[in-house]
């Protein structure tokens, strides 16, 4: 399984394991048994998108990625998965552009979605999704691994390809400003 779209709901520690390259499928694996099982299907294949899980909601959230449709489109859906009722809903709401190879974090009841051309900020109570400048954010960059720090109000930004060269450089986003970005190491 690559690149698939990973949530974790805190409360019962439960980890979603969502799509991946040839999948449709939405699994659960429970840490403590080791069980893993089978609770949905999405509506097609996914791979490369972004997940988050809301704890408001308490629902997972899958923003774009590749593979929906069974070719490689680039989406700018966004979907919402309920575990309560195993059921997958495409929203109304879709994102300012088609994005893949990404990661989303939750910060502040919002989710950020960072990767390929920037960041997208993603409220789920007014399904809102709109483009966020950012300063100093590469133009490009995929692969990177992205981690909110609630105390800092910071997106920290871990390595990342631009697609001339890899990095091992570590950045953070300044929230909620949203207007600055720093590289801590070369």
């Amino acid at each position: 399984m690559t690149y698939p779209g990973i949530a974790q709901e805190p409360r019962t520690e439960a980890v979603y394991i969502i799509g991946g390259h040839g999948s449709d499928q939405i699994l659960q694996y429970e840490p403590y048994t080791g069980r893993i099982e089978h609770v949905a299907f999405l509506p097609g294949g996914l791979y490369g998108h972004g997940t988050v899980w809301d704890v408001n909601q308490r629902a997972v959230y899958m923003f774009g990625g590749t593979g929906e449709t069974g070719r490689d489109a680039t989406s700018k859906s966004i979907h919402q998965f309920t575990p309560k009722d195993t059921k997958v809903d495409k929203l109304n709401a879709t994102l300012p552009t088609g994005l893949y190879y990404i990661s989303a974090v939750s910060a502040q009841d919002k989710s950020y979605i960072l990767g390929t051309y920037g960041m997208v900020q993603f409220d789920p109570r007014t399904q809102l999704a709109e483009a966020v400048c950012v300063h100093n954010y590469p133009k490009y960059i995929i692969d990177a691994a992205y981690v909110y720090v609630q105390a800092l109000s910071r997106i920290y930004v871990f390595g990342g390809n631009d697609l001339t060269s890899c990095s091992d450089r570590i950045a953070y986003i300044d929230l909620p400003s949203e207007t600055t970005s720093r590289v801590l190491s070369p």
